[in-house]
C-alpha cells in the first residue's frame, strides 16, 4: 500500500556511517494460482424479478488470488536505541496466472509505509496501509478476508466506500486500504487502540475522501474482540464537480473464540451511503458496483476445523440485507467452504467453494481474496469451485 521510499532509502545511506544501528530487510512474498469453474443462473434487470431476464452462464479458467493474494514485498527494521524503531513494508500484489500487477495496476498496491514504533506500546505509520477497520474484520472473519465466500469482501467493503476511485486518485480501495493516512496505534497488555486519520484526495477542497477510524480490540487466551467505526466522504470521482461530498459511516463489530481444534467466528458489519444519491457522477452509476440501496448491514457466523496440523477445513455463512429507501430488501446469503492441506509451513493445496444466494431485490456477486463472479442479475446466484495451490517465501 504504500509509496516512494528513494528518499528514505538515500537518508539512511548518507549517514549509515554515523550511526551502527542495528538493522534488518527482509524480502518476502506469496504465489497463489487456482484452476476453477465460475457459474451464474439467471436473473432480472429489474428489481422485484422484473425487467429482461438475462441468461446464466459457466466458464472454466486460470486464476490467482482466490486465496492469500499473490505479493511481492520487502520490509525492513533498524533499531534507533531507547527501544524505537524505524520500520518500512512496501508490497504489490500481482496476477499468477499472467504476471500482472493487481489492485488497479499500482506497483505497491498492497502496501506502502513509514514509520517509527516504541517498545513501550506505541507505533505511528504513515503512506497507504490497511484501515483498523479493515484488520479487524479480517480477523473476525473464519476466511480472513480471503478465498470464495468471505465475509469481508462479500459485504461490500473497501468497494462500495470508494465508487469509481482512481488508482493513485488518493481514495482507491478505501476504506480497506487508505492512501495518504496516518496510522497511530498503542498497546497496553490485552487492549490495543488504534487511530487513523487520511486524507483523501490531494488537493480537493471539498475533503473529498477523507477517512477518520478509530478502532479497539482486546486479545487475551481464546478470546479475540473488535469493534471498528469509521466516517468516509464521498471521494472525488463518485460525486459531480459542483457538489460537497456526502458522509458515509460505517461500523464492525466481531471476534473469534477458540477451543481445542476448533476456532469459531462471528460478527456485525453495517455501511450506511448517501441518503439522496443525486450527487453521484455518471462513472459511479456505471461501476459494477454500483449501489441503489440506502444501506446495508452483514451477519456471519463461521467455524475454522484443524484435525491434525496438516489440515484446516472452514466453513462460513453470512447474511447480507440491502435496505432501500422504499419497498422490500435485498437479501443475499453468502456460504464459504474450504479444505486446506499443507504439504509444509510454506507450501498448501486446497479446494474452495463459495455461492451468493440472492433475492430478487438483490443481485450481489461473489468475490474472492480477488477475483469477482457477477451475478446475471437481480436474483441470480453467483458461484465458484476452486483447486489452488499457494507457496510463500
Amino acid at each position: 500500500m504504500y509509496r516512494n521510499l528513494t528518499l528514505s532509502a538515500f537518508v539512511a545511506t548518507a549517514f549509515a556511517g554515523q550511526a551502527q544501528a542495528q538493522s534488518s530487510v527482509t524480502m518476502y512474498g506469496l504465489i497463489d494460482a487456482v484452476v476453477g469453474i465460475h457459474k451464474t443462473t439467471s436473473g432480472t434487470s429489474g428489481l422485484g424479478g422484473t425487467g429482461t431476464t438475462a441468461a446464466g452462464a459457466q466458464t472454466t479458467g486460470m486464476d490467482s488470488s482466490v486465496g492469500p493474494g499473490s505479493r511481492f514485498g520487502v520490509r525492513g527494521s533498524e533499531d534507533l536505541d531507547s527501544g524505537l524503531k524505524a520500520n518500512f513494508l512496501f508490497e504489490g500484489g500481482f496476477s499468477a496466472a499472467n504476471g500482472a500487477f493487481q489492485q488497479g495496476g499500482l506497483a505497491w498496491g498492497r502496501q506502502a509505509f513509514v514509520g517509527l514504533s516504541s517498545a513501550s506500546g506505541w507505533s505511528v505509520s504513515l503512506g497507504r496501509q490497511y484501515s483498523p477497520l479493515d484488520v479487524s474484520f479480517a480477523r473476525s472473519d473464519a476466511l480472513g478476508g480471503v478465498y470464495w465466500g468471505n465475509a469481508v469482501n462479500n459485504s461490500g467493503h473497501g468497494i462500495i466506500e470508494s465508487l469509481a476511485a482512481a488508482p493513485g486518485g488518493g481514495a482507491f480501495q478505501s476504506v480497506g486500504r487508505v492512501d495518504n493516512s496516518v496510522l497511530v496505534t498503542y498497546t497496553a497488555n490485552a487492549v490495543t487502540a488504534k487511530l487513523l486519520v487520511g486524507s483523501g484526495n490531494n488537493g480537493d477542497s471539498r475533503g473529498a475522501g477523507r477517512v477518520i477510524n478509530p478502532d479497539i480490540s482486546y486479545t487475551s487466551g481464546p478470546v479475540q474482540l473488535n469493534a471498528s467505526y469509521a466516517w468516509i466522504r464521498q471521494n472525488a470521482e463518485a460525486i459531480l464537480p459542483s457538489v460537497s461530498p456526502k458522509m458515509l459511516t460505517e461500523w464492525l463489530v466481531g471476534g473469534s473464540y477458540t477451543f481445542g481444534s476448533i476456532r469459531l467466528h462471528a460478527g456485525l458489519f453495517g455501511f450506511n451511503g448517501p441518503k439522496n444519491q443525486n450527487n453521484l457522477s455518471a462513472a459511479a452509476k456505471s461501476s459494477p458496483f454500483a449501489y441503489t440501496w440506502r444501506k446495508t448491514n452483514t451477519a456471519w457466523l463461521g467455524l475454522v476445523y484443524s484435525p491434525t496440523e496438516a489440515v484446516r477445513l472452514t466453513a462460513q455463512v453470512a447474511r447480507v440485507n440491502f435496505d432501500y429507501t422504499a419497498g422490500p430488501n435485498g437479501r443475499s446469503i453468502v456460504v464459504g467452504l474450504v479444505g486446506e492441506y499443507l504439504l509444509s509451513k510454506r507450501t498448501a493445496l486446497y479446494v474452495n467453494y463459495g455461492i451468493t444466494r440472492n433475492n430478487k431485490y438483490a443481485n450481489a456477486p461473489m468475490i474472492g481474496a480477488v477475483p469477482v463472479v457477477f451475478a446475471a442479475g437481480y436474483g441470480s446466484n453467483a458461484s465458484a469451485l476452486s483447486f489452488g495451490m499457494r507457496h510463500s517465501f
